[in-house]
């Protein structure tokens, strides 16, 4: 999908109106009322390939306040080649709070860190002074309780942590993840709790458990967290995805824990190696859905209406979306084949080339339709009229030769529609928008000739929904239309048969030949 295309999608995701990620009708609760307790920071490893200086610049980009930094990144600024070592002299530590706080930003922990030698008890007390010395909530350092030796040291952490009062958190990377045996055999060491556990859920689903469970089972142990949402679960062709797009319930991981009380920071640390633009702006998108979902309460979460930026809500179980790797919301299939074997049409009237669907010649009545029917649906294109072009779609079509009385039309119309009598109030249903001859749209929308525009048509039972570019111009329910040749406010319309007819039975999609063209033809059934 285009970026033009992407851009006018995101668009129209403030313009759903009814159909957003709210609360149903009815619902005593909203989404937009705040859980207070759990806040968002970024662990610096995101920016791995920038400066500590930068990741600040990075931060308050994002509007994200909190940062655990990492042992060995370069500085930057006035450091030179100085990296962010546990072994920074004071001066040097005023000033990185300096530059940190400059940014509106607080470094509030640190890590993955193992002192080298590991069992050198001065290594540590250094580390647990340069935590004190930057004011640090915590450091995390790697959990060493698959490794004997290491798990002697833990006794030596209790006590440096109660001395100095700087938590201390183990982390996970996959192989070191704290199993239900090893957290037994902590509590045993550490019955008071006083280690906590910094819970990176993506590579606990990377050796294979479920992040939600890992959470439960940590508990109050869990201090903060590595927050990640992976395109998979396991530990071949993972990699990180924008936060609520992936298969490791990200919304899911926000209910788990408030559920356990857990009040601390929740670190955005997207791993996935790609180009710096791409990781920018995948790692901003994780940034912004984290801020809705934080802000959501735990019901709205729990429906997944917290849609990831630039998904468009269709209803509870359908999106348009920008990208197309997400288990949760699926990308639009398009309408048609490459080579219209899917669809009917007269043999060399319509052609299908760089994904531009055009008429190439025939007779006015050379209409291309989907083999394939469809009832609940968002169907989405672009268009791109003639001066003076006069076409439309067809939906729920039951007999694609008689398609006038067995479909419902939404106009495409460049201008005005054509009548001997102007002022004939059967044309504004007759407009771009309309339900043709039925139901005329709430505002006209002017559209340039051979320039092109975005059409987004919605089905839902007895509901059609029509978008123009940003704009949501026709909103009715079939069950109005109880009459033949009727409509509602008494006026005519072509149809033999009421309106109502056609909330239920799925049919065809067709296109009216005309000097339109359509491109970025998507569907989404539901």
């Amino acid at each position: 999908m285009n970026l033009q295309r992407i851009l006018k999608l995101t668009l129209l995701a403030s313009t759903i109106g009814a159909l957003t990620a709210s609360a149903k009708t009815g619902d005593k609760t909203t989404c937009t009322a705040s859980e207070a307790g759990i806040e968002l920071g970024i662990q610096a490893w995101t920016y791995n390939r920038i400066t500590f200086v930068e990741t600040l610049d990075k931060c308050a980009e994002l509007g994200v306040k909190n940062l655990q930094a990492y042992p060995g990144q370069k500085i930057g600024g006035d450091f030179g080649d100085a990296k962010l070592t546990y072994d920074l002299d004071a001066k040097s530590i005023g000033k990185i709070l300096a530059l940190a706080k400059a940014k509106g930003v607080t470094l509030t922990s640190y890590g993955v860190i193992n002192p080298k030698p590991y069992d050198s008890e001065a290594e540590w007390v250094k580390l647990f002074n340069f935590a004190k010395a930057l004011g640090l909530r915590d450091f995390a350092t790697e959990s060493p309780l698959n490794n004997a030796e290491k798990t002697k040291m833990l006794p030596l952490l209790i006590k440096l942590s109660k001395q100095t009062g700087v938590p201390v958190t183990l982390h996970n990377h996959s192989a070191t993840t704290i199993t239900p045996e090893q957290l037994q055999q902590l509590d045993q060491l550490d019955p008071e709790k006083v280690l906590g556990i910094c819970a990176d859920t993506g590579h606990a689903a990377r050796r294979g458990y479920d992040p939600l469970f890992i959470l439960k089972l940590y508990g109050p142990r869990v201090r903060s967290v590595h927050f990640k949402d992976l395109n998979q679960m396991g530990d071949k062709d993972v990699y990180d995805v924008p936060w609520g797009t992936g298969a490791l319930n990200a919304a899911g991981q926000i209910t788990t824990l408030r559920e356990i009380g857990f009040k601390g920071v929740i670190y955005l640390e997207y791993e996935r190696r790609v180009d710096l633009p791409q990781k920018f702006a995948e790692a901003a998108l994780c940034a912004e859905w984290g801020k809705l979902a934080l802000a959501a309460k735990s019901c709205c979460l729990d429906r997944n209406a917290i849609l990831p930026p630039g998904y468009v809500k269709i209803d509870d179980a359908a999106a348009i979306q920008r990208r197309a790797d997400s288990p949760n919301w699926p990308a639009p299939a398009p309408l048609f084949n490459d080579d219209l074997s899917n669809a009917e049409f007269t043999p060399g009237s319509w052609t299908y080339k760089n994904g531009i669907l055009t008429v190439t010649k025939g007779k006015a009545g050379d209409h291309i339709f989907t083999k394939e029917t469809y009832g609940n649906f968002a169907l989405s294109f672009s268009f791109k009229c003639a001066k003076g072009a006069d076409s439309g779609v067809h939906i729920r079509c039951y007999d694609n030769k008689d398609n006038v009385q067995n479909s419902l039309e939404i106009q495409i119309l460049q201008g005005d529609y054509p009548s001997k009598n102007p002022s004939d109030p059967a044309n504004a249903r007759r407009i771009l928008g309309a339900i043709f001859d039925c139901a005329e749209p709430k505002t006209q929308v002017e559209i340039e000739p051979d320039t092109w525009h975005d059409m987004l048509i919605v089905a839902k039972g007895d509901t059609i929904r029509v978008f123009i570019d940003k704009d949501k111009v026709t909103d009715v329910k079939l069950s109005k239309w109880k009459t033949p040749g009727k409509n509602p406010d008494g006026s005519s319309n072509k149809f033999k048969r009421p309106l109502s007819d056609f909330k239920e039975n799925p049919g065809s999609i067709g296109f009216r030949r005309a000097n339109v063209q359509f491109r970025d033809i998507t569907i989404e059934k539901y």
